[in-house]
């Protein structure tokens, strides 16, 4: 639940004083308010079942569940990180654990405590499969699929992997391994930028084939294996990212799909729309196939499952290939973008109970489906086309979270997450936040828009602490931006508390260690040389710690493939934040690098002089970026005039400083002192405040300090500035970056 605590700084002369300095001018009484996000919701992200037991992940509670098919947990093992998935093999219990330090376990079937044998495995290990002795992972993050031996779980080797693999399936002897997103640059002048599939033939452990899927495919959700073998299927969205973002009907921005991969020759054969013409089927996740011939897939964004004839299906296509004219549908090429498509395969779709229906595991004719947001394994008929609701399958017991009520009796954080994955409410169930930010990040692709040239799509990573907003910096803060593209998708049916929520989720998105990192979290020998670098080339001025941006509009880079009359005009970009720019290729802001260092280079200065060597370091270090420097962090600041507009971040004369809001970003137990100090141009203070934390601060938690008297004057300079420090209020000692800002 959202815990909030007030505690009013009261006026010299009582004890409480001793909390707060007053430094300058203005003298400043305050009111903290926490607010904490409490992790205590679980979220089932994978599911296995054996026999007559139920093993399910938790990815927030860290834990391993096994349940009966009564729905009683019967064992329980706490990892101490989140498990991402659970894999049955015999009597044996298979969990993928952890981010930057992944592990893969293996325990008995009881999840006895002493049976655990753990291993090393890559960072944020998501998927495995076994053939033979052996146990394929997939590291989602450190790019790579680890192979390992059933026994000891050893490495025996290691499979360069590309971007982010991220589901698997065996098919024909194969490994088939889907990406997430596209790797590489997005390509203006060619049609295709879209995920891809990775085939591994596990005799020699080489890959052996990449299959690039349909145009516009990106994040990537689930594959699975026909019954036969002889196709392979993958679930994800399609970017129309050529179109204006002029409307969501029919298709005209995204659909969603199952792309179909033929295995006899390992090539794509065609993809398929799961939406129906005035009915999208947002945000596919989950795929399993009965054995019988039934593909079942889960539908996260509208709490779904869909069935589908395979028989039927395969059959449409036939036609299509032997140019038999079915309907409208002249051409395979035509398959992708044909809505009513699956309308003669037999394709069910039932609305489930709860929220956020993601992994499956088919056993006979009952398909098991972990429900993210509701805590629960959800138990469905595939023959019968129902839902068997007694037979649910509970592991946790937060407060429900309902849509139709307004967030005040759940956490608010949590309340926001389920927005913004949620498209039931949107125009014709199209899509959702995550359909383009899955995670608050990106979708690889690069769109049109309603102008030239290609624009990425930005990570909402920090969005709410680097205004402005989007690329062009045409929103002048998060919550704005959130709420205009959401007033967009679902014709403001929210309301102003719902708006809110998504705003909070948006506040508690937090940047993953990197991959750049070493397993402890540390930075390699080379990315300590490339931080000398960044400060000696330069880098800093526009990209200034701690959130490396100075949060300004600056013309398109030299090296920008903006086309001509762009460069010549007045458009400006706004300055990325680097926080967790590793994990949001491709780079640039139209997508024309590949690779991270692509990147660099282009932006390096004419003349920089750098050897190979020392632009890897650069690298390096860059990709490293994130917060474990950072014990605390600001979070906002806000200045107000008395007609109440607000400005957030850059001071405003005659504004008056509203609020500071600073995050426990790491679980520190000390008593931060947060300062705020603002100088004229010739370094001169004007104003100050100052205010000390509590010191028993959870991790993510928030403090929100409300100055009062702490005025702007009306005659600041250009060249002003302030500087927000915070310390140690024992030591003295730093536990954040200083934030300093210009006016």
């Amino acid at each position: 639940m959202v815990k909030k605590h007030k505690f009013k700084l009261l006026a010299a002369g009582l004890t409480i004083v001793a909390i707060i300095a007053l430094m300058a001018i203005y003298a400043a009484a305050s009111t903290i308010e926490y607010e904490s996000f409490s992790e205590d919701y679980a979220s089932p992200n994978s599911v296995a079942v054996s026999g007559d037991s139920v093993f399910v992940a938790d990815v927030t509670l860290g834990k391993l569940y096994k349940a009966s098919m009564s729905g009683n947990i019967t064992a329980t093992w706490d990892a101490g990180a989140q498990v991402n998935r659970a894999i049955v093999n015999g009597s044996d219990v298979y969990a993928l654990t952890g981010g930057l330090d992944g592990k893969i376990s293996k325990l008995d079937n009881n999840l006895t405590a002493g049976s655990v044998v753990t291993k090393n495995a890559g960072h944020t290990p998501t998927a495995a499969v076994i053939v033979g002795d052996k146990i394929y992972v997939a590291n989602r993050f450190s790019s790579t699929i680890t192979v390992h031996n059933l026994t000891n779980l050893e490495i025996t080797a290691t499979i360069e992997a590309g971007r982010e693999p991220f589901a698997m399936t065996v098919a024909g002897g194969n490994i088939y391994v889907a990406r997430r997103f596209m790797d590489g640059d997005f390509k203006t002048t060619t049609t295709t930028n879209a995920a891809d599939v990775l085939v591994i033939n596990p005799a020699n452990n080489t890959v052996t084939r990449t299959i690039k899927l349909i145009n516009g495919t990106s994040i990537v959700s689930d594959i699975c294996a026909s019954p036969d073998g002889n196709f392979v299927y993958v679930s994800s969205t399609i970017g129309r990212y050529s179109y204006p973002f002029t409307q969501t009907d029919r298709a005209w921005m995204l659909s969603n799909a199952i792309n179909i991969i033929n295995t006899s020759n390992q090539t794509l054969l065609t993809a398929v729309a799961l939406d129906e013409v005035e009915l999208g089927s947002s945000n596919p996740w989950g795929l399993e196939c009965t054995a019988d011939g039934t593909l079942v897939a889960t539908i996260s964004g509208t709490n779904e499952v869909m069935t589908i004839n395979l028989a039927q299906m395969h059959n449409e296509i036939t036609r299509v290939q032997n140019n038999q004219n079915p309907r409208l549908v002249t051409a395979m090429k035509d398959i992708p973008n044909y809505l009513p498509f699956l309308d003669s395969s037999s394709r069910t779709r039932v609305r489930l109970d709860g929220i956020g229906p993601r992994d499956i595991e088919i056993v006979g004719n009952k398909a098991y489906i972990c429900q993210y947001f509701s805590e629960n394994i959800a138990v469905f008929d595939v023959s019968a086309k129902t839902q068997l609701t007694d037979q649910t399958i509970s592991i946790g017991n937060s407060p429900v979270i309902n849509l139709n009520d307004e967030p005040f009796n759940v956490n608010r954080v949590r309340y926001g997450e389920v927005l913004w994955n949620d498209a039931t409410t949107s125009y014709q169930q199209w899509m959702s936040c995550a359909s383009c930010h899955p995670e608050g990040g990106t979708d690889a692709l690069s769109w049109a828009g309603a102008s030239k040239p290609h624009t990425n799509t930005k990570s909402m990573i920090f969005s709410d602490r680097t205004p402005p907003v989007l690329v062009r910096g045409s929103r002048e803060n998060a919550f704005s931006n959130v709420r205009r593209s959401m007033m967009f998708n679902n014709y403001n049916t929210y309301t102003d508390a719902q708006y809110n929520a998504a705003l909070q989720y948006v506040k508690y998105m937090f940047p993953l260690q990197s991959p750049y990192l070493n397993r402890d979290g540390t930075k390699s020998a080379s990315a300590q040389r490339g931080e000398t670098l960044f400060e000696e080339q330069g880098c800093a001025e526009c990209h200034p710690a701690p959130f490396f941006t100075d949060m300004k509009m600056h013309p398109p880079n030299k090296n920008s493939r903006a086309d001509n009359w762009e460069k010549n005009s007045d458009i400006k970009y706004d300055t990325p934040t680097l926080v967790e720019t590793w994990r949001y290729g491709p780079w640039m802001n139209e997508g024309s690098s590949g690779t991270l260092k692509q990147a660099i280079e282009k932006s390096l200065p004419d003349g920089h002089g750098l050897t190979g060597a020392q632009i890897d370091d650069l690298t390096n270090y860059v990709g490293s970026i994130g917060i474990e420097d950072e014990e605390f962090g600001v979070d906002t600041v806000t200045f107000k005039n008395t007609a109440d507009k607000y400005s957030y971040f850059k001071p405003e004369p005659g504004y008056d400083l509203s609020e500071i809001t600073v995050f426990n970003q790491s679980g520190s137990n000390k008593a931060a002192k947060v300062s705020f100090k603002l100088y004229d141009p010739a370094g001169i203070e004007i104003a100050s405040y100052e205010a000390t934390l509590k010191s028993n601060m959870k991790r993510k938690e928030r403090a929100e300090l409300t100055p009062e008297n702490v005025n702007i004057p009306t005659n600041m300079e250009r060249g002003s500035y302030y500087i927000i420090s915070i310390t140690d209020s024992a030591s003295g000692g730093k536990l954040a970056t200083d934030l300093k800002i210009t006016y």
